[in-house]
């Protein structure tokens, strides 16, 4: 959809073994037409973008390699680089081009559903060519790169697997560890995740994803997930230690050097995790007001993605948080509640 937004004249064909996804795929303009046969899809490709799951991206070459075009570029989205390298590498003619990629851009609405035609803007897009792949295909994926909005980065595949393992699978990991062992005491005592706000559902909203793909990324990155969990282990250890021996030096300096750290991640480039950006508004303690809320904004076609009422008091009123997909949203927000008498803050 991206590529259709920025090359309108572009052809696209899709290839999907569900026949209903290449319906939405065509009534949503993502492609111009589609095929569930792989060797149809590509065989007259000048561009062949695999967009699978880790463990099924060297199934995939392996079908298509006989039948692509001398000439043609071929690249994956997958989110692993190593592993799926030194599988498809040997599959491939002399005469295909392999350029792997791994977009930084992340969506919490699985497949064809989540097409988005702004998807990589301001997005990192990671590439890892192979020292044998024509310097002439690099550059040309970097330019249809580029029109989509994404920023390049080209990284070793050692590199991307053990970075992107830090920011991406390992946060996943931690997530997920906590919504369980939060569960475990639920389980026990029970009344836990009523008590959980905003700051527990933003830490763990990521945890809403697909696990088929989860267990797919962990065992194909095993060894630099395995090396971060080592480094996490490390940081508990030494603030569990602090706080069992009282050391309130020590205590202060953990959240100190965390708030240090965190400074460094730039603000307005988009990363795997999705995002959500969000506004606080004050509202009034009577019925309706939620669906007023949801009214003003659906007129203005402004699409509300989260909601989470933070705090009310019976006659007073209280606080209702709203997410939108993009900054654009969120601001039109502001100025429409803003303009209707609401007190609105933009959540950082």
């Amino acid at each position: 959809m991206a590529l259709k937004r920025v090359i309108p004249e572009i052809n696209v064909c899709g290839v999907d073994i569900s026949s209903n996804t290449i319906e939405i795929g065509l009534e949503t303009q993502c492609i111009d037409w589609g095929t569930q046969n792989l060797q149809e899809g590509v065989k007259a490709a000048d561009l062949v973008i695999i967009a699978t799951f880790v463990s099924s991206i060297s199934t995939v070459f392996s079908e298509i390699a006989p039948h692509l075009k001398a000439g043609c570029i071929i690249t994956d989205v997958g989110s692993t680089k190593k592993e799926v390298i030194n599988k498809v590498a040997s599959l491939l003619p002399n005469d295909i081009h392999y350029v792997p990629g791994h977009p930084m851009a992340g969506s919490e609405t699985h497949g064809i559903t989540g097409a988005d035609p702004y998807l990589f803007e301001n997005a990192v897009y990671i590439l890892t060519p192979l020292p044998e792949t024509c310097s002439k295909s690099i550059q040309l994926l970097e330019e249809i790169i580029s029109l989509i909005g994404a920023r390049i980065l080209k990284l070793s595949p050692y590199e991307h697997d053990l970075k992107v393992a830090a920011v991406s699978h390992l946060p996943h990991v931690i997530a997920a560890s906590l919504v369980n062992g939060v569960g475990l005491l639920e389980e026990e005592q029970g009344g836990v995740f009523k008590l959980a706000a905003g700051g527990f559902r933003d830490l763990t909203r990521i945890t809403d994803s697909q696990p088929e793909m989860w267990c797919d990324i962990l065992l194909h990155n095993g060894q630099s997930v395995l090396e971060t969990i080592g480094l996490f282990r490390s940081a508990l250890d030494d603030i569990e230690k602090a706080i069992y021996h009282q050391k309130r030096e020590d205590i202060l300096n953990f959240f100190r050097k965390a708030q240090q750290e965190r400074n460094k991640v730039p603000a307005k480039i988009r990363g795997i995790l999705p995002e959500i950006y969000e506004i606080v508004v004050t509202v009034p303690d009577k019925p309706g007001i939620i669906g007023n809320l949801a009214n003003l904004l659906g007129a203005e076609n402004i699409n509300i993605i989260d909601i989470e009422i933070m705090r009310v008091r019976e006659g007073d009123g209280g606080t209702i948080r709203l997410g939108f997909k993009d900054i654009t949203s969120r601001d039109k927000a502001h100025k429409v509640l803003r303009y209707e008498g609401y007190v609105v803050k933009v959540r950082k």
